[in-house]
């Protein structure tokens, strides 16, 4: 078992200086030239490291504008304006269940090598991570208690939400240890806090900057069942509070999973900030086109994604053809799941870096690196159903590495004025 190795002072430095290039970036964005673009582009194509990623999709989101621009407390008046609908346990019900789900199926599916320094060299090892009493953050101990049963609105059988006439001011210290947390928005009551940033703990070679990032989901990898249930009720919040932005913005089951990778980042106790990135990140960065509705966003780029097949991908596009189906039957559920469906954890961030600092158009390019890379089983493969089923599987069992798929979808020429124009014809011809 190998121990978590601290940053050295030199790569403190880096990363402090790299956060606040991030920083200039995003704030300066309208009068950065060239050279701060060239910059920020090669960070986030590079990877961010843990401790950067939260601050940079934040920013290169548009969520701190989206709450800068807020009224105070607006993230709560929307949750109890979702949890006054009549509707209101119907869909909680709905929602709890799809963030359970999303959380627990966002752990890593095989074991990705982990980077270790030795003799001040790269070497790999693909034995299982650290169990989790060497990465947990002190909040998440099994003997803290942290989230005892006693609190009457959670109630943990069933998931459903009862809500108390007042919510406890602040959760008491136990004999564990865990220290008094402020109280929680909506259905997380108390239990947020509880994993406040542990999905930055797990990182295991940073003192050399590399890997840059963690493989699999530190959100789970390292939280224990009663934790999970506390990101599950912080990933509720998140949803009800997005749907109340556009009432008539229909649920799916797709927002669990977007909103599930940006908690794994974030951790449950910097659950606003999560939320006003998932807003801007859907709302501006992505589908504004659709005003963030999810689904629609992700059927217009598979349409712009088909008709640049023919000359990206002629071997791909023949053979769809010759099944009679366009790509959305492989493409479809990349784009409404943003890539958590069919992409590990590790891969995922990475794609997410580059997606929040180039926007929609790396979406494409990720789809066009993976329909090129696995070219040869779409090609061999004659009934649809079975391509359906074959290529996720081939893609999530494969050893897709994150360094080399970012370096194939930037290959090429493909202008996001070009895919403007493209979606712009969609859209108004719709």
């Amino acid at each position: 078992m190998h121990a978590s190795a601290a940053p050295s002072s030199a790569g403190v430095t880096r990363i402090q200086d790299e956060t606040a290039t991030i920083a200039k970036h995003c704030n300066d964005r309208k009068i950065c030239g060239s050279a701060e673009n060239a910059v920020m582009k090669r960070l986030a194509r590079r990877g961010f490291c843990a401790e950067q990623r939260p601050t940079a999709w934040y920013l290169l989101s548009g969520g701190q504008q989206r709450a800068e621009a807020a009224a105070p407390g607006t993230y709560q008046s929307l949750i109890d304006k979702a949890e006054a609908q009549p509707t209101f346990l119907d869909l909680y019900e709905t929602i709890r269940r799809d963030c359970d789900s999303a959380l627990h199926t966002a752990r890593p599916r095989s074991v990705a090598p982990t980077l270790q320094r030795a003799s001040g060299k790269e070497s790999a090892r693909t034995s299982p991570p650290s169990p989790p009493s060497t990465l947990e953050h002190p909040y998440l101990r099994k003997s803290s208690g942290a989230l005892s049963p006693d609190k009457p609105y959670l109630r943990k059988s069933s998931g459903l939400l009862n809500v108390p006439s007042s919510v406890p001011k602040s959760v008491s210290k136990p004999a564990g240890g865990v220290a008094t947390v402020p109280p929680a928005a909506g259905v997380a009551g108390a239990a947020k806090g509880a994993v406040g940033g542990a999905a930055q703990v797990a990182n295991p070679a940073h003192a050399g900057m590399s890997p840059r990032t963690p493989s699999g989901n530190s959100l789970l990898s390292s939280y224990s069942n009663s934790s999970t249930e506390a990101a599950s009720d912080a990933l509720a919040n998140m949803l009800l509070a997005f749907l109340q932005l556009d009432p008539a913005r229909a649920y799916n089951g797709a927002y669990a999973r977007v909103g599930a990778t940006l908690l794994g980042v974030f951790g449950a106790a910097d659950e606003e900030r999560a939320f006003w990135t998932l807003a801007a990140m859907l709302e501006g960065r992505l589908f504004p086109y659709t005003q963030g509705e999810l689904l629609s966003g992700a059927k217009v780029e598979v349409k712009v994604l088909q008709q640049l097949l023919p000359g990206k991908a002629p071997r791909v596009a023949a053979a769809l053809a010759g099944m009679r189906v366009d790509v959305g039957v492989l493409a479809g559920s990349w784009f409404s799941s943003l890539f958590t469906t069919v992409l590990s954890s590790e891969v995922t961030l990475r794609v997410w870096d580059c997606m929040l600092c180039d926007g929609p158009k790396v979406l494409i390019r990720v789809a066009l690196a993976l329909l090129q890379k696995y070219e040869s089983s779409i090609v061999g493969c004659t009934e649809v159903e079975l391509l359906r089923r074959l290529l996720p599987v081939r893609i999530q069992h494969g050893s897709t590495d994150a360094g080399e798929l970012i370096k194939s979808a930037f290959q090429g020429t493909l202008r996001g004025a070009q895919l403007c124009s493209i979606r712009s014809a969609l859209i108004s011809s719709a």
